[in-house]
């Protein structure tokens, strides 16, 4: 086993969007955006007009940027005082 991952599809009025929530590499070596997603999108994503990937992780932004990925929104959290 190379990596474990956890996707979602969503039909959308643009066409259906191949949704990465989360996903971890189990064995050294290889990349997660130059090997493990490529194959996600080929496998997952060959009926999916685009591909969602969820991150807080700088370092891993700028990889997805690199590889063709822009961002597409931010999401705002807050704690709740109890």
């Amino acid at each position: 086993d190379v990596a474990v991952f956890v996707t979602q599809k969503l039909e959308r009025e643009n066409g259906r969007e191949l949704i990465v929530r989360g996903a971890l590499q189990l064995q050294r070596g290889g990349s997660l955006t130059e090997d493990i997603l490529p194959e996600i999108e080929r496998v997952l994503g060959h009926d999916c007009a685009v591909m969602t990937i969820h991150t807080k992780r700088a370092g891993l932004v700028r990889k997805l940027q690199k590889s063709g990925y822009q961002e597409a929104a931010k999401i705002m959290q807050k704690r709740i005082a109890k």
